[in-house]
């Protein structure tokens, strides 16, 4: 990794590379998208071992509140399908309850539709993958520049992308044990730490399994 490289995934990482800009496509779009392709063949280039030492280095974590720790049902819609889906449906102002929908599998009341869409949604906004503004789902630069890549260059991505997550970042920026993600979450309640410890295992996992043992947070 060159200087250069690792001054951009510092400040990718620690949210100060334009990341309003490039996560709201409303923002100007020039030089815009060219720095998120820059970006995308960075993260594409270096290995995910390396982004954790950055990350480590720079000793920045995140205060994190009940909103960011991650909940969704199925990762695979909120990273290959929602930023997609937002792209391409022709609606400028996409409610969760609308994402939802189209996202359907079979169906399911309108209730359960707008709960679907708001979780797949806003994790897929903490990637970086669209953007949310009063409760309304937008594209973002980022999600653009990732739809146009093939497939296997989007999985390689994921791993990365989901570092981003800033939940995520800050268990990985202290090392952390088993102990130290559950009390991260302590100030939630018992039924929802159960049900949101699901998710954050299956994040952690998607990064796990491209480092080293001696990096990896291990599950009891």
């Amino acid at each position: 990794m060159d200087p250069i490289q690792e001054a951009l995934l510092i400040t990718f990482y620690t949210h100060k590379l334009h990341v309003e800009e490039m996560c709201d496509l409303s923002c100007p779009s020039e030089g815009i998208m060219g720095l998120c392709e820059d970006l995308i063949s960075c993260l594409l280039e270096v290995e995910c071992e390396e982004i954790i030492h950055v990350i480590q280095k720079t000793g920045i974590t995140f205060d994190i509140s009940h909103g960011d720790v991650p909940q969704f049902s199925s990762l695979d819609d909120c990273v290959y399908k929602v930023p997609i889906l937002v792209k391409d449906c022709g609606i400028d102002e996409l409610t969760y309850s609308q994402v939802g929908f189209m996202l359907r599998t079979k169906p399911r009341k309108e209730g359960a539709d707008m709960k679907y869409g708001e979780n797949q949604s806003k994790t897929a906004a903490q990637m970086g993958l669209c953007s949310i503004i009063n409760a309304r789902i937008y594209p973002s630069h980022l999600g653009v520049a990732f739809c146009n890549l093939d497939k296997e260059k989007q999985m390689r991505l994921l791993p990365k992308l989901v570092l981003f997550i800033p939940y995520i970042y800050n268990q990985f920026a202290i090392s952390a044990k088993y102990e130290d993600i559950i009390a991260s979450i302590s100030f939630l309640s018992q039924s929802t730490q159960k049900r949101r410890l699901t998710n954050i295992w299956s994040l952690i996992s998607q990064v796990n399994k491209v480092l080293p043992y001696e990096l990896q947070i291990i599950r009891y």
